[in-house]
């Protein structure tokens, strides 16, 4: 099963804000619109409009950039190491789409940077091998670093993945934190923009619908998660 999703905000605002038909917002621009590969990513034929809180980010200017310019820059160690420092993050992999296979999940430090944002600009795939979860973020896991006293309702960090395609990934060898085959959150805030996910797998005892992709818990009061 492949699934495409597109970014939707949560409330506030008037109805501007909000991104209701009033034709003040440009509709998104979702690079993932290959049909070989999968169903583009969002609603092509959608008529809301989104809010501001939940468009993709710019990354122009980047922290981190995982690759040198050739696919065989592109590791699952270096993806991992940018994740693990945190900031805004892109890939220089070369021309073509990329395949990114990871042996462990990329796991967010709390303390290395407020805002981690991971944009594969509609070319990088990352994928699990069937045998791990990709991604990892959870404020209340002091492996991670605690950084406040209310590890299940802070701010941070504030997790973005855009333009990317998800493949592969399994959380069947979790034993503590189930569901979340591509991507387990807890705590912090959480968005998903423009971005695919396929053939995602998670234990039988995962307690949501969604837990093969990913899975989102105990974010910070207000607005929880963007998708």
């Amino acid at each position: 099963m492949s699934v495409g999703l597109a970014a939707t905000g949560c409330g506030g605002g008037d109805a501007s804000d909000r991104g209701e038909l009033d034709g003040s917002h440009d509709p998104l621009e979702l690079p993932l619109a290959d049909p070989a590969e999968g169903p583009p990513a969002g609603n092509a034929d959608g008529g809301c409009g989104v809010p501001s809180e939940a468009r993709p980010v710019d990354t122009s200017r980047s922290d981190r950039v995982v690759g040198d310019g050739t696919p065989a820059s592109c590791t699952g160690d270096a993806f991992i190491d940018a994740v693990a420092r945190g900031g805004v993050i892109t890939f220089d992999c070369g021309p073509d789409p990329i395949v990114i296979t990871l042996d462990r999940p990329a796991k967010v430090l709390n303390d290395a940077s407020d805002d981690v944002v991971i944009d594969g600009a509609g070319k990088v795939t990352l994928s699990g091998g069937g045998t791990t979860r990709i991604l990892y973020m959870n404020t209340c896991d002091p492996e991670q670093h605690w950084t406040t006293d209310h590890c299940d309702n802070q701010e941070t960090p504030r997790l973005t993945v855009q333009n990317l395609t998800f493949i592969n990934a399994s959380s069947k060898n979790e034993d503590e934190y189930d569901g979340g085959g591509a991507i387990w959150v807890r705590g912090g805030r959480f968005r998903v923009v423009g971005s695919r996910f396929s053939t995602t797998l998670a234990p039988t005892r995962a307690r949501t619908s969604a837990a093969g992709r990913c899975v989102s818990s105990a974010s910070t009061t207000g607005c929880p998660c963007t998708s």
